[in-house]
């Protein structure tokens, strides 16, 4: 199953942007404020919609939420596991989040 659909049992891309804020030690404002700064103003309401899995990021906000939590996309988004559960997506429901 692909994040965000029904037996999905990884960790979700929102889930990993937490994880890493909080292990830098920063609130949802503090990232929001570091997004600015390189260049997207990010909302913390937004931020924490992401974390929530309330909405999915496009690739280019993916792209700068990695950069500004100093790690790389890879390391946030669960390919890996993504790849192990390939042969059950097509027995999967649609996701049920929306896209920002």
């Amino acid at each position: 199953m692909l994040p965000g659909t029904v037996g999905w049992t990884g960790r979700s891309w929102g889930e990993r942007v937490g994880d890493r804020r909080r292990r830098l030690g920063w609130s949802q404002r503090q990232l929001a404020e570091r997004c600015a700064r390189l260049g997207r103003s990010i909302a913390q309401p937004t931020i924490s919609k992401i974390e929530r899995n309330v909405l999915t990021p496009r690739d280019p906000v993916k792209l700068l939420l990695a950069r500004a939590l100093d790690t790389t996309p890879d390391e946030l988004f669960p390919w890996q596991e993504i790849q192990d559960h390939l042969p059950q997506v097509a027995t999967g429901k649609p996701s049920t989040t929306r896209s920002l």
